[in-house]
């Protein structure tokens, strides 16, 4: 019975890899819209009810996509440790850098926001907030708190500007060059936000 349950239990996660890879291969390829559960369920192979049974619809397959790609970066856990988060320069190191690099690693990452960003369904495809952002803001919060930081602006604001500032070499062909140098734009960024963040009035 166990060796029953076993083999059950590793084909139910090869059809589920086998959905993963197919979504990932076809969005990449055409995008959210341009991609049917047809097509998906040809591609990896199976029965198109299959997709169903481990994914809620094709925007929670888009979004388990993604969180994929992101978990394959290998970030450590603890990089939003508020006990190793000090300074604005400390969360400014750790959120402008890492952002960096998850990007740079991972150009399937960027393609798929950018079909993200021409969709109608932008909330559902991005999903709720991640546990990482909860942590950024809980920690910008505590920051501002302790007047470290302007409270000018929300975390959110914060978070967006960061993240729109990281995004940019990534999507414009005129910032190629940045991306080859990214240590030394990641370090040049840290200092100038940490300077109008602290001073902004």
């Amino acid at each position: 019975m166990k060796t029953s349950t076993n083999l059950h239990q590793k084909a139910a996660e090869k059809a589920r890899a086998k959905i993963l890879q197919a979504g990932r291969t076809l969005f990449l390829e055409y995008g959210f819209s341009g991609t049917s559960i047809g097509a998906l369920a040809k591609l990896a192979g199976i029965n198109q009810s299959l997709v169903y049974h481990y994914f809620e619809n094709k925007e929670d397959l888009w979004r388990q996509v993604k969180a994929d790609i992101v978990a394959s970066a290998g970030i450590s856990e603890d990089f939003t440790n508020p006990a190793h988060i000090k300074t604005l320069q400390d969360l400014l190191e750790r959120l402008v850098t890492t952002r960096f690099r998850v990007y740079a690693g991972n150009p399937d990452l960027i393609r798929m926001l950018m079909w993200q960003s021409l969709e109608d369904k932008k909330a559902a495809l991005a999903g709720s907030s991640s546990s990482w952002t909860k942590s950024w803001e809980n920690i910008i919060l505590d920051l501002q708190k302790k007047k470290k930081i302007t409270a000018k602006f929300t975390p959110q604001e914060i978070i967006l500007m960061v993240n729109g500032i990281i995004w940019a070499p990534f999507v414009t062909s005129s910032a190629l060059e940045l991306q080859k140098n990214g240590e030394l734009f990641c370090a040049k960024m840290v200092h100038e936000l940490t300077n109008f963040l602290k001073n902004a009035t």
